[in-house]
């Protein structure tokens, strides 16, 4: 029932014809790619524990083994599943507001890039 659903919010829906949707939904995807490229190239083969977080204040504050970081380009997907889903719920009634939902997904995932690549220089 809920797949169902699903299908036919995404088939049924002019936003999938939108050029901003589509390329921001590509835009995404692309990022979240690169972050789970370069943080499976950088710490596939660590053995050992990896800083995880990291403050200004106290310096490192976890550390843990390297699979937890997988954490951040995971949650980067849900973001942009859930904002997309989102946007073309609402794309009928508001087009502004789906609009900002997904550039919304877009600075997370940039974010989450940001992250990545600050732990990657820090570890």
């Amino acid at each position: 029932m809920l797949l169902l659903k699903l299908r036919e919010l995404i088939y049924d829906n002019p936003a999938k014809r939108n050029r901003i949707i589509i390329f921001d939904l590509v835009l995404c995807l692309l990022v979240n790619i690169v972050l789970w490229v370069l943080l499976l190239l950088k710490f596939w083969n660590f053995g050992e524990y990896i800083i995880l977080d990291y403050n200004i204040y106290f310096g490192i504050s976890m550390l843990g083994p390297w699979y937890q970081i997988l954490i951040m380009p995971l949650l980067g997907l849900a973001v942009i599943a859930v904002d997309f889903l989102l946007a073309f719920k609402v794309y009928l009634k508001n087009i502004l507001v789906s609009y900002f939902l997904i550039f919304a997904a877009l600075g997370f995932n940039l974010i989450m890039l940001a992250a990545g690549l600050f732990l990657i220089f820090v570890n």
